[in-house]
């Protein structure tokens, strides 16, 4: 019908935009998509820095043309062997704490504490039976209506947790890096420390034994026991707190608990799990001060403080 109105009619005003079509150039800054930082903390930024062959300055004597000028020039020369060896070592400033921790990884697997090791930590006291289990799935199935109110919360610290200890302390990469370096290698242990125990002690996710419980997240592809939330997040929390004054402490354990606990109300963890994170971490802790780069970086981190090395 003559005069009707359709859906896409106000559209007509857009035709002026067919002058955009020379943005389709822009297409090459796809390489940038890195720099979204999506990579969570510590992750590297991928940078794009193409160098192809530039026309000289000006053509060279008794020739009217443009030679190609590359880089770096062919009579360019780097005195290395006249610098002293540690300019021309790899500074440990220059790490990412992601690669940084899987260094210290490496010590700390060969750590002891009154002869025991990082394998010698034995969580089976803390694993309840069958009838502590289902007092738990009783439990869970209560926090069901706290979800919504924490879900967006419960959902950030999925991936990582480290911007809401950032947040207790105020700190970031750039800001104190011996302090965010310390703080990615006590979750990259506490990782390391639950996936073997969970491994270990095979305990089914607490929707597999009650599916009603119906996480808003599907369950993560491991055994629940113990929580590596709670691991990860109370070794960050104490790790931190052997830096900061006796008075951060506490909030940097709440800060712990929290995350710990947002799990058991997603229904993806038992209390006991996040129970049985909390003794891992304060045993593994023990063994994360005896490795000498965290040693080093525990003194560094509380210079950029303002605190005494020791």
């Amino acid at each position: 019908m003559a005069g009707k109105i359709g859906a896409a009619s106000g559209l007509s005003g857009l035709s002026g935009l067919s002058g955009l079509s020379g943005l389709s150039g822009l297409s090459g800054l796809s390489g940038l998509s890195g720099l979204a930082g999506g990579g969570g903390p510590g992750a590297e930024v991928s940078i794009v820095r193409p160098v192809g062959t530039s026309p000289a300055i000006q053509p060279l004597p008794g020739e009217d043309w443009f030679r190609g000028n590359p880089w770096p020039p062919l009579d360019a020369t780097w005195p290395r062997d006249q610098l002293a060896p540690e300019v021309t070592a790899f500074p440990e400033s220059a790490w990412s704490p992601e690669h940084l921790s899987t260094v210290i990884l490496g010590e700390f697997v060969r750590a002891r504490v009154n002869g025991k090791g990082w394998a010698g930590i034995d969580l089976t006291p803390d694993l309840p039976d069958a009838a502590g289990t289902l007092a738990e799935i009783g439990e869970l199935i209560e926090l069901i209506e706290y979800r919504s109110a924490v879900m967006a919360e419960a959902l950030a610290q999925s991936g990582t947790f480290m911007d809401f200890f950032r947040g207790v302390l105020s700190f970031t990469q750039s800001s104190h890096p011996a302090t965010f370096r310390l703080a990615w290698a006590a979750m990259r242990i506490g990782a390391f420390q639950a996936m073997h125990h969970k491994h270990l002690h095979k305990r089914p996710r607490p929707s597999h034994v009650c599916p009603s419980l119906m996480p808003p997240i599907d369950p993560p592809a491991h055994a629940a026991f113990p929580s590596g939330h709670a691991t990860e997040s109370k070794l960050v929390a104490l790790t931190l707190g052997a830096v900061m004054p006796g008075a951060a402490q506490e909030p940097l354990n709440r800060m712990a608990e929290r995350v710990a606990r947002n799990r058991e109300v997603l229904g993806v963890h038992y209390p006991s799990d996040s129970k049985a994170g909390v003794a891992l971490a304060t045993q593994s802790h023990s063994l994360l001060m005896k490795c000498a780069t965290i040693r080093r970086l525990r003194k560094a981190a509380r210079r950029e403080w303002g605190l005494p090395p020791n």
